[in-house]
């Protein structure tokens, strides 16, 4: 498999370490401006429509999402696509750097992670 230089722009948008307290004294991570990276390939994942009472119009989308091991991304930051999308990461981030077979199966590493919109 061969992967093509990284060339999509999206935007990340890190998650503080320790939580603000607001004005009520409730716990709040607040995020990062969104810096630019850019990433191999985006791949719609699935899209539903939950039915949870009381959101009839409730709709998920996921992205599956491949970078280079230079890309910094955490199970709690938000990504930005190139339309302007804003979406969260969902699970931890599968780094692809220990691959015992890399030279039988292939030379190239990388970062997998998947993004979620929920609307309505």
């Amino acid at each position: 498999m061969t992967l093509r230089k990284a060339n999509i722009a999206i935007g990340v948008s890190h998650r503080s370490e320790q939580p603000e307290r607001d004005r009520h004294g409730n716990a709040k991570h607040t995020f990062s401006d969104f810096q630019p990276e850019y990433v191999y390939l985006i791949a719609p994942s699935s899209r539903t429509e939950p039915t949870e009472q009381g959101r009839s119009n409730a709709v998920l989308s996921k992205w599956d999402i491949y970078g280079p091991l230079s890309l910094t991304i955490g199970p709690y930051d938000r990504v930005k696509l190139p339309d302007g999308t804003i979406t969260e990461v969902v699970g931890e981030v599968g780094r692809w750097d220990h691959n015992p077979h890399s030279l039988h199966t292939t030379q190239h590493t990388c970062v997998e992670f998947t993004v979620e919109r929920r609307q309505g």
